[in-house]
């Protein structure tokens, strides 16, 4: 990241979703001041397994461990009746998509991002994601 910001760059993010939440989350540590606009009235994506790399966990350090699943740390190939078995130096990480985007969004919110639940409405949410009356949308 360039360090030729001003001091009150905003940054907005239009989508909460891993990509977005992972966003937010890099830039709002990075000092940036960063609201995440989402269409949806709150976080609260299916279920499903992604396979990453060790990196992901480098970058993101204890925001993203509560969503391991498993560590893969070989792949067996198979076909015509041959097997080939590919150690991996690191191991790569199975992670659980709806509890990384829940941990990114409290990582971002703790870094400072804020957020807005509907961007067309302009429904305003606080850090911890409730509306103005303090309950959940």
């Amino acid at each position: 990241m360039r360090n030729d910001r001003r001091p009150n760059q905003e940054v907005a993010v239009i989508g909460g979703s891993a990509a977005g939440m992972f966003t937010a989350c890099l830039l709002a540590r990075a000092g940036l001041r960063v609201r995440v606009f989402e269409g949806a009235g709150e976080l609260d994506p299916r279920p499903r397994t992604l396979i990453v790399t060790r990196r992901l966990q480098e970058i993101l350090g204890e925001v993203g461990r509560s969503a391991l699943v498993n560590e893969i740390r070989r792949f067996e190939l198979f076909t015509d009746g041959r097997v080939a078995t590919v150690a991996l130096r690191k191991p790569d990480l199975v992670i659980e998509r709806a509890k990384l985007i829940r941990a990114l969004a409290e990582g971002a919110r703790k870094a400072g991002a804020d957020w807005l639940d509907d961007g067309a409405n302009g429904r305003r949410q606080d850090r911890g994601g409730r509306g103005p009356n303090g309950g959940r949308r």
